[in-house]
């Protein structure tokens, strides 16, 4: 099994990638210009790519999955991939980001940012027990 990496983020995590996929798994990290990625998309299985350009979808007629890196909108559309081809993203983002977004909230209402930097210059200012906001 064959898999490239068409990231130039991703290449630091090659080594964790042979670890876990083991000798079963080829994977392909190098140039990420669009005649590197069509000359190792053939004999692929898997991608790992922000997206597949067009030129190169003909050599991805044996790719089983196409892993885009990101909890956001990927760009390919699945019916472009050839048949049997898996189009996923990364997932799991739900709750941290609930919880970023109800910790904002309530920071932007209190103020809390405000009276900690004024706390740590030395002041009380914006606490009610001695007059403030």
């Amino acid at each position: 099994m064959k898999l490239v990496i068409h990231d130039p983020a991703w290449p630091i995590y090659e080594p964790g990638l042979r670890e876990l996929l083991g000798n079963d798994w080829t994977i392909s990290v190098g140039s990420n210009d669009l005649q590197w990625l069509v000359s190792e998309l053939p004999d692929a299985d898997a991608l790992i790519a922000v997206d597949l350009p067009g030129q190169a979808l003909p050599a991805a007629e044996n790719l089983k999955l196409f892993l885009y890196p990101g909890a956001g909108f990927v760009q390919q559309h699945s019916d472009e991939l050839p048949a049997g081809c898996v189009l996923s993203n990364v997932f799991e983002h739900e709750v941290p980001i609930a919880e970023y977004v109800m910790m904002a909230i309530l920071m932007f209402q209190t103020r809390v940012s405000d009276f900690e930097q004024t706390f740590r210059a030395g002041s009380w200012s914006g606490t009610g027990r001695i007059g403030g906001e």
